[in-house]
Order: C-alpha cells, then sequence, then structure tokens
C-alpha cells in the first residue's frame, strides 16, 4: 500500500505560497499609457507570476496591466520635482496597504491629505497601487 499523502509541513508551505501568491508589494513595469491631467498611467508589470498549475506543473504567466496607477513625484505642498512621463518609461508599482479607491476619488480636492474610510478591507490588491518613475537598473 503506498501513501502519498502530502506531510503536515508540506499542506503548510502550500498554504503559504498559495495565500502570498495573491499579496503584492512591488514590482517594476513598463508605462502603457500616460494620462498628463489626472497624473496616472497604466502600466504592465515586467515580472511573470510563477503559478501552480492543476496538474502540479510550475508555469510563468504574464500579469495584466495595472490601470489608472497614480504617479509618484517627489514633492511637498511648496513645490515638487515633475519628469515627464511617456509611453515605454519604467515605473516601480508599489502596492498600498490598503483600498485607495476612496483616496483616490477626493486627491483632487483638498480633502485628499485627510484620512478617508477605504470601506473595503482588502490588502496589498493589484488595484491599490502607486507608480514612481524609475531608471533601469543598468542606468541606460
Amino acid at each position: 500500500m503506498s501513501d502519498d499523502s502530502p506531510t503536515l509541513a508540506e499542506l503548510f508551505a502550500l498554504f503559504s505560497q498559495s495565500v502570498s501568491s495573491d499579496v503584492w508589494v512591488s514590482m517594476p513595469a513598463r508605462v502603457e499609457s500616460y494620462d498628463s491631467s489626472r497624473q496616472s498611467v497604466n502600466a504592465k508589470p515586467l515580472i511573470k507570476r510563477r503559478v501552480i498549475g492543476e496538474d502540479g506543473v510550475t508555469f510563468a504567466e504574464s500579469l495584466p496591466v495595472v490601470v489608472d496607477v497614480p504617479i509618484v513625484f517627489i514633492g511637498t505642498s511648496r513645490g515638487r520635482l515633475n519628469v515627464p512621463i511617456t509611453a515605454g518609461d519604467l515605473v516601480l508599482l508599489v502596492f498600498v496597504s490598503g483600498s485607495i479607491d476612496r483616496w483616490k476619488a477626493s486627491r483632487a480636492s483638498a480633502s485628499a491629505t485627510t484620512e478617508v474610510d477605504p470601506d473595503d478591507d482588502r490588502r496589498n490588491s493589484y488595484s491599490d497601487a502607486f507608480a514612481i518613475p524609475i531608471v533601469s537598473p543598468s542606468g541606460a
């Protein structure tokens, strides 16, 4: 009789991998389009996601474009450093710990500097990102 059941340690490892695969922190991306009036981009992540298929085989899949991502420029209320953004530029996507939908809706007004109730319990979601303009690691 063969016992192919996973060990408890293997089950915990699979569970941990499954949970962490939906937690987003940061990654490089390419600007697909830029909206200067909204100061936001649509950006294509440049690192594929590793996925375990139903057959147990691991493969890499492309991630979808992240849309309407606010660009972060260095600055304060007294001034900021803007750089021109065009399609093809690199950005670092930084995924926020809570939903930013309500904050994004308020950012055109003075209330953008006040706290908002996210009215949503999601954490480190793929749709809650900021984009920071970067140069390639080689400096090119």
